[in-house]
């Protein structure tokens, strides 16, 4: 069975289908952080919610998934900055990356704007350990009513792993092309 820890995953709206997998998420944003953290625990319950990095060294997750900051490249960020900046400045994008450096689990999934795959080789140095490819997708082609939603899945899997790994990741890839 695979442990899941989420990274940057917010107050949980979108991890809970992964719910019975879950053991933890590390949300480093205060925009997420409510009193007691109450809104996580009306969702989570017992399952752990972390603050900082150094709380999670002694969880082994085979899996990370996270949504880390876009604003480094949103349309929104744009227009109060009138700049786009690289997503590797970030803070919670280093956070998650660090994440996955830090506690080497079997498989990764970040979700983001497709602006990072300007980053994408920065990225694959970052995570040297790690066989990084992408899938782009529209997330109305999923039930988001925003048409104009283009993010991208950013999917490593460790290179001791499961060859077969690959393989399934690139037939994923090529049934998100074909929907194109």
């Amino acid at each position: 069975m695979h442990k899941i820890l989420a990274v940057c995953g917010g107050n949980g709206a979108w991890l809970y289908p992964l719910k019975e997998f879950l053991i933890g998420n590390l949300e480093p944003r205060s925009l997420f952080k409510t009193p007691d953290d109450i809104q996580w625990r009306l969702n989570f319950n017992s399952i752990p919610l972390y603050h900082k990095l150094e709380e999670i060294a002694k969880l082994k997750p085979s899996i990370i998934v996270g949504a880390p900051d876009c604003g480094h490249s949103s349309k929104f960020s744009y227009s109060r900055a009138k700049k786009l900046s690289s997503p590797l400045e970030n803070s919670s994008f280093k956070v998650f990356l660090d994440s996955v450096l830090y506690l080497s689990p079997s498989y990764f999934v970040m979700e983001n704007l497709e602006k990072a795959l300007e980053y994408i080789e920065d990225i694959r140095d970052w995570l040297p350990t790690y066989i990084v490819d992408y899938i782009k997708f529209n997330s109305f082609e999923i039930g988001n009513s925003q048409i104009n939603r283009d993010r991208v899945l950013i999917i490593g899997v460790r290179k001791d792993k499961n060859k077969g790994n690959l393989v399934l990741l690139k037939r994923l890839k090529q049934i998100s092309i074909l929907k194109r």
